[in-house]
């Protein structure tokens, strides 16, 4: 029986890495609503090094950081774990950045233009992000247990 990646809700650890404190509090209020613990990081470095002493579930980044664009920290980030769900969260809305950060592979993206809608999205675009990783990741538990089979 192939292993199921599921994550409890209560056990679910989110870094959200944006240099605007009042951002990050609404953030991290919407989403520990909803039974996640959050941590905040302001810049990107500070964010990687965190997530490198001890990863996180998901990763919610700001695009504009005032040391690495958000876009270049997620690059990173999934070089070493292509699975790492990461949402990217800017204050403009750009077709550009929103087709780069899906093409590079984020989960999705969100505009925080409003900040009481931007705060009653996040719990939904979070859920959905993990609930995508785990899926491809029972997919690729399944395929490599058939595989397996096979070649027995």
């Amino acid at each position: 029986m192939p292993e199921i990646f599921m994550i409890e809700p209560s056990s679910i650890r989110i870094l959200y890495i944006d240099d605007d404190p009042f951002v990050c509090d609404l953030f991290k209020g919407s989403v520990e609503a909803h039974g996640h613990i959050v941590d905040v990081a302001y810049n990107g470095e500070d964010g990687r090094a965190m997530h490198a002493t001890d990863p996180y579930d998901l990763l919610a980044i700001d695009y504009e950081l005032p040391d690495l664009n958000g876009l270049e920290i997620a690059r990173r980030l999934l070089l070493e774990d292509q699975f790492l769900p990461i949402i990217m969260v800017t204050g403009k809305g750009s077709e550009q950045i929103a087709a780069e950060a899906l093409k590079l592979g984020l989960s999705d993206y969100i505009i925080k233009d409003n900040p009481q809608g931007f705060a009653d999205l996040l719990p939904s675009v979070i859920d959905r992000a993990l609930d995508r990783t785990a899926l491809v990741k029972e997919n690729i538990a399944v395929r490599t247990a058939l595989r397996e089979g096979r070649d027995h």
